[in-house]
């Protein structure tokens, strides 16, 4: 492996040397290094050249060669070629043990990274070969942030979450809420070649290279500054292992996820158009283990722009899918959508359920739920039952993260019907007439028939509810029946009334 002048002057540290940058410096060109004698014949080219100060005049120095000379020299120096000057005090001997043990080093690491390439190894191999050259932790991710190597880990660094079910490790959600908000983060997202990450989000900084496919972000390479501080070096070797870690990936070693998304084209035809090749979606539900007769519920995850922009989309389908057996993810229609086969799930559905708010607090998520269903080609159906649920939920109780279709069925039926005609065209024309009589005179009549008749007509239960007395109550009534003209023993007409009731409350 050839190394660049950068690297040995790191290396030389201890001699307090000093340097002749030209551009390129960083660059490797270098083979080995070569100890000036006196029976020296033709210099090769791309190496090293290491001898005292007053050596140098006796040879002729390739152009492609680089010089690190002990001792002051003070003849003229060809432009072209990088330079470093140590003491003249300096031991020769150890000075090229130093060089000759640093080009070992490199080139054990080129072989080690090439066998690990030719035996298509795991991407962890490849990260923990490279342990020596950076001492520092490294780890990679691919572009659903699950965990595809971590080594070296350190005290101080991020941890991982680990899902039992699958084995996989994952950007915990805490980290992936610090990611969503941070506009550092989501340019980094952005970024090629090796770029640096600075320390106020973890309190560390971060030397990485994203991985790319055309324009598609398919993941990163990332040495955590917790070891040792980074070096200029760091840059172009990090680079260079992102190549060897490429290479792995696009062999399709790791970077996929291990399944088949087929099914997701089923699903989706389904949900946009509501109906797909009944046979193709069969065979694709019986390469994910599941029956076509088995109970399903949809799920739909509502997102904002920043999980957009930091692919916390795509990260948020594998780590619910990671969490819970029988569990199907995809992005769709600018939400998540979430087929949970109730027959495959890993728990019962009262755990499902908990744990599933769990998620949603730590996300920072509000979800809409469906019935459950037993036919997957309703599915369009199901999925229109938790939309409307989250759309319901949102309205009427938006401190809440679950939104149940069956809580909310009533309400989005009124929602529905007060989309063509005006709410009050479906009312009692009595109800409208006590709303007004409470708006002109001051009174809450209103809410005394609707308290009324949530308790059953019960006097008592009802005077209670509303902290009045029997009396108080019974005038209130005799005003309303006389407002309305209704006659509530009438079951038909009680039953119009709290229509009216309900569709004036979700106005």
């Amino acid at each position: 492996m050839r190394i660049s002048m950068q690297i040995l002057y790191e290396e030389l540290a201890g001699f307090y040397p000093e340097r002749r940058k030209i551009r390129g410096w960083n660059t490797f060109k270098y083979w080995g290094v070569l100890t000036l004698h006196e029976k020296q014949g033709e210099i090769a080219e791309d190496y090293v050249i290491l001898g005292r100060a007053a050596e140098f005049d006796r040879y002729k120095i390739p152009d492609t060669c680089g010089v690190i000379c002990l001792g002051r020299y003070e003849g003229e120096i060809n432009k072209s070629q990088e330079w470093i000057f140590l003491s003249e005090t300096a031991e020769l001997e150890e000075v090229q043990q130093i060089l000759q043990n640093t080009f070992r080093r490199y080139l054990l690491w080129e072989e080690s990274l090439c066998l690990a390439l030719r035996r298509n190894e795991d991407v962890e191999s490849y990260c923990r070969v490279s342990i020596p050259i950076f001492n520092n932790p490294i780890f990679v991710h691919d572009g659903n942030f699950e965990i595809i190597a971590s080594v070296n880990e350190m005290e101080g660094q991020v941890s991982w979450n680990y899902e039992k079910d699958s084995g996989k490790k994952t950007v915990t959600m805490e980290t992936m809420n610090d990611i969503k908000v941070s506009p550092d983060y989501q340019e980094s997202l952005k970024t090629r070649g090796p770029q640096i990450f600075p320390s106020q989000q973890f309190g560390y900084r971060g030397l990485y290279v994203n991985f790319w496919s055309e324009h598609m972000f398919l993941g990163r390479i990332c040495i955590n500054e917790l070891g040792r501080e980074f070096r200029e070096s760091d840059y172009p070797l990090i680079e260079y292992l992102a190549e060897y870690v490429m290479a792995a990936l696009e062999r399709g070693c790791l970077m996929q996820a291990g399944d088949s998304r087929d099914l997701e084209q089923s699903f989706y035809e389904l949900l946009q158009h509501g109906n797909t090749d009944e046979s193709l979606l069969m065979m694709r539900l019986k390469y994910q283990n599941w029956d076509s007769s088995d109970s399903y519920q949809c799920i739909r995850l509502q997102i904002n722009n920043r999980d957009l922009s930091t692919h916390a989309v795509a990260y948020t389908c594998r780590r619910l899918e990671n969490m819970f057996a029988g569990l199907y993810a995809f992005p769709f229609e600018e939400g998540i959508a979430i087929i949970a086969d109730l027959t495959r799930i890993n728990c019962a559905k009262d755990e499902f359920m908990q744990r599933f708010a769990v998620f949603l607090r730590e996300g920072i998520f509000k979800a809409g739920f469906s019935g459950d269903g037993a036919d997957f080609m309703n599915l369009r159906y199901y999925y229109q039952q938790c939309t409307a649920a989250l759309l319901m939920g949102e309205k009427e109780d938006p401190s809440f993260w679950i939104y149940k279709f069956q809580d909310y069925s009533v309400s989005y039926l009124f929602y529905q019907g007060c989309r063509t005609l005006a709410p009050e065209m479906y009312c009692e024309p009595g109800i409208l007439l006590l709303k007004k009589y409470d708006g002109d005179h001051g009174t809450d009549f209103f809410d005394t028939l609707r308290v009324f008749l949530e308790n059953d007509r019960n006097i008592a239960h009802t005077a209670q509810k509303l902290y009045v007395h029997r009396s108080t109550l019974l005038y209130r009534l005799e005003k309303i029946s006389k407002i309305t003209g209704l006659n509530l023993d009438d079951y038909g007409v009680r039953f119009k009334v709290m229509l009216s009731i309900e569709i004036l409350k979700a106005k």
